[in-house]
């Protein structure tokens, strides 16, 4: 996944589809949106997936752990 795989205007779905690429599994994919995230100020990424602000950052998140800068 890089920035041309970002939907201008990413739906919840798109996240979602994005956290289970990146884990590799749903289980995984849906662990990780409810729990409290530090690069979030602790919220759950699932809590940002209501406006298109926070699926944008929720989306750079996924892209940075994809590309191995955080583990």
């Amino acid at each position: 996944m890089d920035d041309l795989d970002i939907p201008r205007n990413p739906t919840r779905e798109d996240v979602m589809r994005s956290a289970e690429e990146t884990s590799r599994s749903n289980e995984k994919a849906r662990y990780w949106l409810i729990m409290p995230n530090p690069q979030l100020e602790d919220q759950t990424p699932m809590a940002l997936l209501d406006t298109e602000t926070g699926r944008r950052l929720v989306q750079e998140i996924l892209i940075q752990i994809d590309e191995g800068m955080f583990i």
